[in-house]
């Protein structure tokens, strides 16, 4: 299935120039400050969104992605900077060293922009900088600011939320014929879509597979009477992307098939990453895991606590599948497994209306509305080989919802 990438719903709508020349700049490839100026109309879809956390209620369907501050860089054929413009979320200060927007404003009636340099061929948006990231000054190649890492520990508020992770988009400015001009009033347009640079993967409730489905034969029910889960862990996931979305593959964080790694101890599994790539709760020490059994008459499901709809996670995408391993214990009523044993679950892949994902898009969450547990699939170190597919549900949103089906 060919997952729909359009999640911001938030292209420029209409960038318009009203007096442009064909200047391209001076020298190598640098501005003309003293270049002619025209003025610039933008206009945005709105997009404003939840605060959601690990274990969380979820980010329902058609929700839009949160902004909170950002900018339009426009830049020259050769990437150099020509006008910067900053969006606020509040009331435009007129005398700020670099130009303000409203956001309001912009995703209402649009907002004419004046005194853009007429050099301009290119405008990127960049959305919800981590901080400590600032824009360069006019007349720098963007070339280095766009690849400026962004780590995983800044896409989260604390909570293991959605509401501080960067967007980014970007696109040519078409410049019109005479005649378009003259219609229009606008001597050029930009189009393009904005999307947050991560996924989200949300797991709603385990229960026992009754029905045989993930038995190695498809068909023998399991035989568990009950189980916890202490910890559930994102696996092959990225330490940090780039301001345009670009991912290193050596930047890939991977743990293998060593069951001492996955207790909570190492960097990706202990503060400040708890409630981001993992959750854990030593249910032998504490009593308890991270889950509950739901009340009668609906038992037999096991979910988050404290009346949450899901365990959730954020990852960055890169065209990849992240896994998912789940840590349980207290397993009961199948031969030759103690209720002190810890087993592990891994999940490998995911799989929309029976077509395998590929790899995970920006924007989209990866639904997981039931994830069933049998035996057959549970081992004694994470990765190893006896892995399955997991079916998953997607739905696409603003945030787009993708149900997904594990693949063990």
């Amino acid at each position: 299935m060919k997952i729909k990438s359009l999640f911001f719903a938030s292209a420029l709508l209409a960038a318009a120039f009203t007096g442009c020349n064909k200047e391209e700049g001076v020298g190598n490839g640098e501005v003309d400050l003293n270049g002619e100026t025209t003025s610039v109309k933008i206009q945005l879809s709105e997009a404003t969104g939840p605060e959601t956390k690990a274990i969380t209620d979820k980010v329902g369907d058609g929700t839009a992605v949160t902004f909170n501050d950002g900018y339009l860089l426009f830049v020259n054929q050769n990437n150099y900077l020509t006008t910067p413009i900053k969006i606020v979320n509040g009331t435009p200060d007129p005398v700020a060293a670099i130009p303000e927007v409203s956001y309001t404003t912009l995703t209402t009636t649009g907002e004419v922009i004046s005194d853009v340099l007429s050099s301009s061929r290119k405008v990127y948006f960049i959305g919800n900088l981590p901080a400590g990231i600032t824009i360069p000054p006019v007349n720098t190649d963007l070339t280095n600011f766009l690849s400026t890492p962004i780590l995983l520990s800044t896409q989260w508020d604390g909570d293991g939320g959605v509401k501080v992770v960067s967007l980014y988009g970007e696109g040519g400015l078409t410049l019109l014929s005479d005649a378009q001009t003259t219609a229009l009033g606008y001597a050029a347009v930009a189009e393009f879509d904005v999307y947050p640079l991560m996924s989200r993967i949300e797991i709603e409730k385990f229960a026992v597979d009754a029905t045989g489905e993930y038995a190695d034969d498809g068909t023998t029910p399991s035989t568990i009477t009950g189980f916890d889960i202490e910890a559930i862990y994102v696996n092959y996931f990225y330490s940090q992307t780039a301001v345009n979305g670009t991912i290193a593959a050596a930047n890939q964080v991977t743990y293998s098939a060593n069951a001492t790694w996955y207790p909570g101890s190492e960097t990706y599994y202990s503060a400040p990453y708890d409630g981001l790539t993992y959750d854990f709760s030593d249910f032998h020490l504490y009593g308890t895991g991270i889950g509950e059994f739901d009340a009668a008459p609906n038992d037999d499901d096991y979910i988050p606590l404290n009346g949450k709809e899901a365990w959730a996670y954020n990852v960055f995408a890169n065209g990849d599948v992240a896994h998912v391993i789940v840590r349980l214990t207290n397993i009961q009523g199948v031969a030759g497994i103690t209720p002190t044993d810890i087993k592990y679950l891994t999940i490998r892949g995911f799989n929309n209306n029976g077509t395998s994902l590929t790899g995970f898009v920006g924007g989209e969450i990866y639904t997981i509305d039931e994830l069933f547990v049998h035996e057959d699939k549970l081992t004694d170190r994470p990765e190893e080989e006896d892995y399955f597919n997991v079916k998953v549900t997607v739905n696409m949103m603003k945030w787009t919802e993708v149900a997904v089906k594990p693949e063990y």
